[in-house]
């Protein structure tokens, strides 16, 4: 049914000694609120836009116990798992059997409270909150590639995907074209060499690296800070992202000569 991940360690119900029951609550899109206005003077409403909330994910949880401190060594396992060391909940991945390429992030979000059985079974509620509500894929777009053990037949990833981005070796002004399958991302730019006055475009916006010899650039776009010889730098990156779709991704500049690689976890709601 899932698999939860904390760090390197991943567990499955069966883990636990537990199974899921039928009717888990796995919403298809995010609660929202919508911010439009009624201003006086004026027909209809003004739409200041829309705050989009979290997802919840309700898994019925069965267990078939019936020695009673055997019970809630299992039920201590599991809030184990879900809870650090401070006794807050964890952030964790959660992955549903039924899209095994994509996780959420999420961290319990509700007391776990066991109705136990005569008859042995014993049923508890495990309820997940994703604040971030997008699913990201598994892998990075530049780890798509033949013979991963991480992509399968059940990956979202056709036979045949092009990932053209991975490693280019860049010697003059270029442009490369690069598919995002989801909703629009924020890259992770990596360039290794030497440019002069390094311009890099994409959808009409575009962020000035400059001038620099032997260099390695680092530019994470999703969290607006990039290093330089892993030393943070500002770069001034606006809203850069690559839309749903292909993008045509340029270089521009002279005396290029370097390495370059765009990464991002295709992501969806």
């Amino acid at each position: 049914m899932i698999t939860l991940i904390d760090g390197a360690v991943s567990k499955r119900l069966e883990d636990f000694e537990m199974f899921a029951l039928m009717g888990h609550e796995h919403q298809t899109m995010p609660s929202f609120e919508n911010k439009s206005k009624a201003i006086a003077g004026k027909f209809g409403l003004w739409n200041f836009g829309y705050e989009i909330n979290g997802k919840t994910h309700k898994i019925p949880i069965g267990i078939i116990e019936y020695d009673k401190v055997e019970l809630q060594r299992k039920l201590n396992e599991l809030a184990s798992f879900l809870f650090d060391q401070s006794g807050g909940p964890k952030l964790i991945k959660l992955i549903y059997d039924y899209e095994p390429d994509k996780f959420y992030t999420v961290r319990i979000d509700s007391e776990i409270t066991p109705s136990r059985k005569k008859t042995g079974i014993t049923e508890i509620e495990l309820s997940f909150i994703s604040e971030d509500p997008f699913k990201y894929s598994n892998v990075f777009s530049d780890e798509v590639l033949w013979g991963s053990e991480v992509i399968t037949f059940g990956s979202m990833y056709l036979l045949g995907h092009d990932n053209p981005s991975a490693d280019m070796t860049l010697t003059a002004p270029s442009s490369v074209s690069v598919t995002v399958l989801g909703q629009a991302v924020k890259p992770i730019i990596e360039i290794t060499g030497s440019a002069t006055d390094l311009v890099i475009i994409a959808n009409g916006k575009s962020i000035t690296v400059g001038t620099f010899a032997d260099d390695v650039w680092v530019i994470e776009c999703d969290k607006y800070i990039s290093y330089q010889n892993g030393v943070e730098k500002i770069l001034d990156m606006g809203n850069f992202i690559l839309k749903s779709g292909d993008n045509t991704l340029s270089f521009t500049g002279s005396g290029i000569d370097m390495t370059v690689s765009v990464k991002f976890r295709d992501k969806w709601l």
